[in-house]
């Protein structure tokens, strides 16, 4: 920083218009020497705090100008630059100041030598005030944060309405198409599958609306939904996605740890036990449940049957398992089953006598509602009268569909218990407005359950985008975009199963208190925003597992009758 002459020779010089000029950081300035007043205090020098000090405590960074005036005539003030270091919500008395002062003259010399005692403190103090009145950096990013949670909410609210609005204009009976269309430009400008829980779940939405849309162009209705837009999911991506949705879905993990717990319970006197799994479980539960047996004081004989689509998967489990058993040093065989459970034949699982059996079915069963049975005749019009008979009533399936058929042949195994886990919502048989309700409030609680599992455990980031691609996706494409019902996802609430489970030959197998506390108490180790954001209902042989005071998913024990 340099000095500059003074303006005062082309003008009258006083106190009120004088200029002086000086360059700061290689530009020339021009200031009012009456504006400085605040800081024509001389430069004075005050030690500057230690590193140690600065490092202690956050700090903000301030300048001050400050001018030394002469004694004599036109003599040109001599300007110093302070840098000033203080602690935030410091007291002015905490605050050091380093002050680098030009080369002065003698005059200025005498002056800073015997300072009056008002203008020494003039300028500190001044300066003090000025950078206590800056925010803080911690109070300005919060302030950003909750700006950010404005705005996400605002938008959130926005994306449903336009939802809600595109699917009313679908869901009548003369079909507002501009009207989807508009709502669908709206819904595509705020969503995306990169943003917030909301915006990747209307992503999902607009899309399967957008097949709705263009559903009386039958050609390209039929090749986007083959495509998917960005390409179908294969088995293996498929498969990968339910694999992860079980891991990391809050809600699935208290499910797998309700049955773990039930098994358990049902299986605590028995020396042979034999667990078949259906389908649809990560092998990590099973992991869990080979610990928890190995901890009792006998050694029963474990056997585990895996029923699995793809045989990738079941390798992976069957490594991992056996690992466990032989460092648990338990006896354990596992088998292995590649099948779907449409295509399951009962007799691969290998029911031995001898054996207690529990059978355990997590989002399976749900795929096997108004599949036709074997037996039965397969025409188009009979599979559709048999689509609708069953959505009105699960009994009417009762000797004209494949889940009857399967769950009269499970029963004939004499299971001890078998534990079944279902979403409790609607999405098979109402009407398409409905229904897109149903999903929408059910898929808010999936992506958002996921955001939290993110939040508490940031390395799952790209297991949920596999979650959310390869299955959340597909799910509400199937649900939203197939005429009449939907192709695989046919979701039921409890009481339907309750019915259909009954007329199988089952009644619920009752839990004690203890095992009901304990599933009660891991609920509150799930990750969330607080304690009470995931909740379980005990209804006897029966949880309803929770979100925000919503129920989602159902676990259910039963018997044979």
């Amino acid at each position: 920083m340099e000095k500059g002459s003074s303006s005062s020779s082309s003008r009258p010089a006083n106190a009120a218009d004088s200029m002086t000029s000086f360059k700061l950081f290689g530009t020339k300035l021009s200031v009012p020497v009456a504006s400085m007043a605040m800081t024509s205090a001389p430069a004075v020098a005050v030690p500057m705090p230690t590193v140690a000090q600065v490092a202690a405590s956050e700090t903000t960074l301030s300048l001050a100008l400050a001018s030394q005036t002469g004694s004599g005539q036109g003599q040109q003030p001599d300007m110093s630059l302070s840098l000033q270091l203080f602690p935030l919500r410091s007291t002015p008395a905490a605050v050091s100041v380093a002050s680098w002062a030009p080369m002065m003259t003698d005059a200025s010399k005498k002056a800073a030598a015997a300072p009056d005692d008002a203008s020494e403190a003039a300028a500190p103090d001044a300066a003090v005030a000025v950078a206590l009145s800056m925010p803080s950096l911690e109070s300005v990013t919060n302030a950003l944060a909750v700006h950010r949670q404005q705005v996400a909410t605002q938008r959130a609210s926005a994306l449903l309405t336009h939802l809600r609005r595109c699917a009313e204009a679908l869901g009548l009976e003369e079909v507002r198409r501009g009207v989807a269309d508009s709502e669908l430009v709206a819904i595509s400008r705020m969503a995306s599958s990169e943003g917030d829980a909301t915006q990747r779940m209307a992503a999902a939405f607009g899309e399967a609306l957008a097949l709705v849309v263009i559903r009386p162009c039958q050609g390209a209705t039929g090749a986007l939904f083959l495509s998917g837009g960005d390409g179908v999911p294969s088995a293996w991506e498929a498969t990968l996605g339910r694999q992860h949705f079980l891991n990391m879905c809050p809600m699935l993990r208290l499910a797998a740890a309700a049955t773990n717990e039930l098994i358990l319970e049902a299986m605590k006197d028995e020396k042979m036990i034999h667990v078949v799994d259906l389908g649809g479980v990560h092998h990590g539960q099973w992991v869990h449940l080979i610990r928890a047996i190995s901890r009792r004081e006998d050694q029963p004989h474990v056997r585990l049957t895996i029923v699995q689509e793809h045989k990738g998967f079941l390798s992976i489990a069957a490594r991992k398992l056996r690992v466990e058993a032989d460092r648990l040093d338990i006896p354990f065989v596992f088998n292995s089953v590649e099948s779907s459970i449409e295509a399951l034949d009962l007799k691969t699982l290998r029911v031995k006598r001898g054996y207690a059996l529990a059978i355990v079915s997590t989002l399976q069963l749900h795929r096997l509602i108004g599949a036709a049975n074997t037996a039965t005749s397969t025409t188009a019009g009979n599979k559709r009268k048999m689509i609708a008979m069953e959505a009105v009533s699960p009994l009417s399936d009762a000797m004209s569909t494949r889940v009857y058929t399967f769950l009269r042949g499970i029963r004939e195994l004499s299971p001890k218990i078998m534990v079944v886990t279902e979403p409790h919502v609607n999405h098979f048989g109402p009407p398409f407005k409905e229904r897109f309700e149903s999903a929408l409030e059910y898929y808010q609680h999936l992506f958002g359950s996921l955001e939290e599992m993110v939040a508490a455990f940031p390395s799952m980031e790209t297991d949920r985008k596999a979650v959310e691609r390869y299955l959340l996706k597909e799910e509400i494409k199937d649900i939203i975009a197939c005429k009449d019902w939907p192709r695989w996802a046919r979701h039921e609430p409890m009481g339907r199963w309750v019915v259909r489970l009954g007329a199988a030959g089952f009644v619920f197998s009752q839990m004690n208190g203890v095992t009901a506390e304990r599933i009660r108490s891991t609920a509150q180790l799930l990750p969330g925003v607080d304690s009470e954001r995931y909740g379980v209902l005990n209804g006897g042989g029966w949880f309803a597992i929770s979100r925000k005071e919503k129920p989602i998913f159902f676990v259910s024990a039963w018997k044979k009758k």
